[in-house]
């Protein structure tokens, strides 16, 4: 049986993963980035 992982993410979140061939695995080189938005306008994870 495959490992499924649920996530959550912001609207307008940006994230962003990888492939490393070397290490024949997924890679996450960032999560839920919002920093492209004003503070005002994000909401946060408690607002879900």
């Amino acid at each position: 049986m495959k490992n499924i992982i649920r996530f959550r993410l912001l609207e307008t979140g940006i994230s962003e993963v990888y492939w490393m061939p070397k290490l024949k695995n997924w890679r996450m080189k960032y999560w839920n980035d919002v920093s492209h938005q004003p503070k005002e306008l994000v909401e946060t994870v408690s607002n879900y």
